[in-house]
């Protein structure tokens, strides 16, 4: 059976966890309009602690969104496309809370046009990498900016 993690979408004006058991149901979710722009003084420890702190520290983390953008916690290239899970899987970026929480930030992907006019995404491929595996094959993805 695959362990539990917490998936983490951390945007720019909103923070989304989800605690997702053993067997990938979402067990607790955690919703705050506490985006990336709204952690003071780059706080991003003490602002994860204030919203999931009662959350079992020894489950590890997957984060995504723009909280691996310049103005985030850490700052990661994006993978370019064509991109896969595992091509994603190889850039994530490990790190641990003062709490002892292990986190895996999740980069973005790129792809340019003929032009080579650029066009990113930052979480969305995260959650279309997943559900695609479970067969899926068509997405949309509603939010504060729709993909």
């Amino acid at each position: 059976m695959p362990a539990s993690f917490i998936a983490l979408d951390w945007g720019t004006s909103s923070f989304r966890a989800y605690s997702v058991g053993g067997d990938g149901t979402v067990v607790d979710t955690v919703s705050a309009p506490q985006g990336i722009l709204t952690v003071e003084n780059r706080a991003f420890d003490e602002a994860l602690e204030k919203q999931i702190g009662s959350w079992d520290v020894s489950t590890p983390i997957l984060a995504s969104g723009m909280i691996t953008s310049r103005q985030g916690w850490v700052e990661l290239p994006y993978v370019a496309c064509p991109a896969n899970l595992k091509s994603i899987a190889a850039a994530l970026q490990g790190h641990t809370t003062r709490r002892g929480r292990k986190i895996h930030f999740v980069p973005g992907v790129s792809a340019r046009d003929g032009n080579g006019t650029p066009d990113v995404m930052r979480g969305e491929e995260t959650q279309v990498m997943g559900a695609s595996a479970g067969g899926v094959e068509y997405f949309i993805t509603p939010g504060t900016h729709c993909k």
